[in-house]
Parts: structure tokens; C-alpha cells; sequence
């Protein structure tokens, strides 16, 4: 078997046990699970479509013995389905030949990966019509059974974690599908960098620091906004998760514009660490980030910071 059918499978066999680590329950699981794209990234934009379809479909099966025929759809869906197309896009993206691919535009990959996971939220509530309170129902019911040991017979205590409960489900979707959209923006900047610091192979130049978000997110973005304000019931609660969908690319574009302020400031590096730290921890300055992200669309500071020969 050629070298680079062994190295698909092994990245495709660490993709699924990372993905699958999840079902172990260990908190440290969070921190693995989100690099389950990594391996089929580095694999899709290193190797031909044969050895990526042979990567893709070992995970698959992997994932699918592990967690079960739902588990596989759901890795089907989210990490491979994903991984193929963009790995395809950017390679045959102005192909020049010799492994050299020229500059991709991070705008329309930003486009195709929201709007991706735009239609998974929907898939979300479509498909859990079935269930007994949606997908909404079956995550809150999954919180009062978690939370119920801190319940102690307190009625007071009851009714708070109910209520906690419901809060949290009504916006676990969008949580959810939010948090994929970003993981993937991330795990592509990542595999980019490896492989451009371990490998031969000229990669392409996905040019994130001077991505803009299309105009369809921003109409988006405010007409989500709206329907979960004014509106009640199901709509409202898919216009909130469709609003934290999309308003990643917004904090995408504006932590482009933190760290471009910080280019060539000493104590920068230092500032983006504290200023993570905190942005994670209190989650607050996220929404000053996507407001700096939502307004950069017409301000263009970065172009008065010489984003365009940034990479």
C-alpha cells in the first residue's frame, strides 16, 4: 500500500478518536474534540481527492462503530462533508501547477462556510420535529437530569434550575453551531501554518487578515436580530441561534482588526493573550469585537493599516 494511503488512514483514525473522545465524558475531551478537523484539513490540502476520500471515509466508519449510526451521520455532516469541499475548493482555486496555488479569497470561503452552517442549524430543528420539544426539549431535558443532584428536594431550587434549563436550551443550537463555524475557521489557519512550516509544498495564502464578510451576513445578521426581538415561540428562538451563527464572522473580522492594531506594538503579543483570556472568560467583549467586525465593513481601517500585503 503507498505511503500516502497509510498516512490518510492515520489521519483518518485520529480525526474519529478525537471526535469520538466526546462519549468518554472526561472534561478534558472539550479540549480534543475540537481539533477533530485538523488531521482531515492537513490531509485534503496536502494529498490528491483519491487519498482524501480514503482518509474522509476511514473516520467515518470509525465514528460510526464508536458513537453509533446517528454519531456517523452527525461526522459526516459536520466534520467531513465540510473538510472535503473546502480542501477541494482551495486547491483548485487558480491552480498553477508545480504545487503552486495563488492567493484564495477568505471573503467567499467565510460566505460558503456560514452559509454551511447556517443550513445545519436549520437541520437542527428540522430534524428533531420528531422529538418531544424539539432538539430544545431534549437539551433542557438532558440539563435538569445533569442538574438534578444540585436540586435537594429545594421547590425554590427547583423551579431556578428549570429555568436555568430552559435558558440554556432555547440557545444551544446556535451555541452549538456558532461554536463549529469558529473551530473551522480556526482549524484551517492552523493546518495553513503547519504546513507551510513542516512541508515542501507551496500552500495558498488564504490573505485572513483582510477577510470581509458578504453582504448577505450583514442582512442576515440584522434581519435575525429583529425576528428574535419582536417575535415569539419558534420563530424567535430560531432568529436568536441563527443571530449567534451569524455574528462569528463579524468577531472573525474584528479580531483580524485587534491584531493588526497591535502589528508591530511590543507589548501586542502580550495584550491579545490578556485580551483572549478575558474575551473567554467573561464572554462580554466578544459582542464589542463583532461590533468592531460589523462596522470595519465600511470603515476599512485596515486598509489604512496595509492589510492587502498582510497574510
Amino acid at each position: 500500500m503507498p505511503a500516502r494511503n497509510l498516512i490518510a488512514i492515520g489521519a483518518g483514525l485520529t480525526s474519529a478518536l478525537l471526535f469520538a473522545a466526546i462519549t468518554t465524558g472526561h472534561p478534558l475531551a472539550m479540549l480534543v474534540v475540537p481539533f477533530s478537523m485538523l488531521p482531515l484539513f492537513l490531509i485534503g490540502l496536502s494529498s490528491g481527492v483519491t487519498t482524501t476520500i480514503i482518509s474522509l471515509v476511514v473516520a467515518t466508519i470509525v465514528v460510526a462503530s464508536i458513537c453509533g449510526f446517528i454519531g456517523g451521520i452527525i461526522y459526516f455532516a459536520a466534520e467531513a462533508v465540510p473538510a472535503f469541499a473546502i480542501s477541494k475548493h482551495l486547491k483548485s482555486f487558480n491552480n498553477k501547477g508545480n504545487n503552486q496555488y495563488s492567493r484564495a479569497p477568505a471573503s467567499k470561503l467565510i460566505s460558503y462556510i456560514t452559509g454551511y452552517a447556517s443550513i445545519l442549524l436549520i437541520l437542527i430543528f428540522v430534524s428533531s420535529l420528531g422529538l418531544e420539544g424539539g432538539f430544545i426539549g431534549m437539551v433542557e431535558r438532558q440539563l435538569n437530569m445533569a442538574l438534578e443532584p444540585l436540586i435537594s428536594n429545594n421547590l425554590n431550587s427547583e423551579e431556578s434550575i428549570k429555568n436555568l434549563a430552559s435558558q440554556i436550551a432555547r440557545l444551544a443550537p446556535g451555541t452549538m453551531t456558532a461554536w463549529w463555524l469558529a473551530i473551522t475557521l480556526i482549524s484551517l489557519g492552523i493546518s495553513q501554518a503547519l504546513l507551510k512550516r513542516f512541508s515542501n509544498i507551496y500552500v495558498f495564502n488564504l490573505n485572513l487578515a483582510y477577510a470581509k464578510n458578504p453582504y448577505w451576513i450583514v442582512f442576515g445578521l440584522a434581519i435575525s436580530l429583529v425576528i428574535g426581538l419582536i417575535s415569539d415561540g419558534l420563530a424567535g428562538i430560531i432568529g436568536w441561534n441563527l443571530f449567534q451563527v451569524l455574528i462569528v464572522p463579524f468577531i472573525f473580522v474584528g479580531l483580524m482588526v485587534i491584531h493588526l492594531l497591535c502589528k508591530g506594538w511590543a507589548p501586542g503579543p502580550l495584550f491579545i493573550g490578556v485580551f483572549y483570556l478575558i474575551m473567554f472568560v467573561r464572554g462580554w467583549p466578544m459582542f464589542l469585537v463583532a461590533i468592531l467586525g460589523f462596522f470595519e465593513q465600511w470603515v476599512k481601517l485596515r486598509d489604512r493599516l496595509g492589510a492587502a500585503n498582510s497574510t
